[in-house]
């Protein structure tokens, strides 16, 4: 039981390391070449 949700709770973090570092490509990205999505709004 302690390990599967030690288990639930690394792959929480995991994931949300990923949208952080995802987002920040993005922002990265975005200074660079002009997104399509900020053009379309």
């Amino acid at each position: 039981m302690k390990w599967a949700r030690i288990g639930a709770v690394l792959t929480v973090v995991g994931s949300f390391i990923e949208l952080v570092v995802g987002v920040a490509e993005l922002r990265r990205e975005r200074k660079r070449v002009p997104d399509p999505l900020t053009v379309l709004y």
